[in-house]
């Protein structure tokens, strides 16, 4: 029986200082950011914490919704899988062949997680969210490789412009506050 691997990757987007939301809302309209998500994601595991599936409202269909939560008792909607630890999540898993798990958020999810990812889609957008209070970890960028990144200009449908980035995870090193310069739209 051939070996099976499971690749974890975050998948996330970022104003200049890492920021990821604010009152428990995306901070900015994207259609082209979300079209890519959904494309990147589907037919794939998602890991979300509690607060992230709240906000979406529903399991995002196409994928396996798996919500993570210290609450005992919790209800996620239909179609969604509980958990309480990550060591729950990852026991959970059966893999018949090789999987990617992209973990979609919220803060202390990336956080926890971000020693295991492989990979990061990750989407720079150009503006500071005021007020702003989720955000992802602080990326070093000698830590990972651009695979690809793809550049959107501000139009009549996105407010700011944008980059999309394919990373994978070089070395471990230190952290830095703000996003890489070249990684900026």
């Amino acid at each position: 029986m051939a070996e099976t691997t499971l690749t974890l990757c975050s998948i996330v987007a970022v104003d200049r200082h890492w920021c990821i939301g604010k009152d428990n809302q995306i901070p900015w309209h994207l259609p082209l950011d979300f079209k890519h998500f959904k494309q990147v994601t589907m037919g794939h595991v998602l890991l979300m914490g509690r607060r992230t599936h709240e906000s979406i409202g529903r399991a995002l269909p196409g994928r396996r919704n798996m919500v993570l939560t210290t609450q005992a008792n919790y209800e996620a909607a239909p179609e969604c899988e509980i958990h309480t630890s990550l060591d729950a999540f990852f026991d959970s898993l059966t893999l018949a062949s090789d999987e990617r798990v992209f973990v979609i958020g919220g803060e202390s999810v990336y956080r926890d997680t971000l020693p295991c990812v492989a990979e990061i889609y990750l989407t720079v957008v150009d503006t500071v969210v005021e007020g702003g209070d989720t955000f992802f970890v602080s990326l070093q960028e000698d830590e990972w490789e651009v695979v690809s990144s793809t550049h959107v200009e501000q139009d009549e449908r996105h407010a700011h412009k944008f980059v999309m980035h394919h990373l994978r995870r070089r070395r471990d090193d230190a952290v830095v506050s703000a996003v890489p310069q070249s990684w900026l739209p």
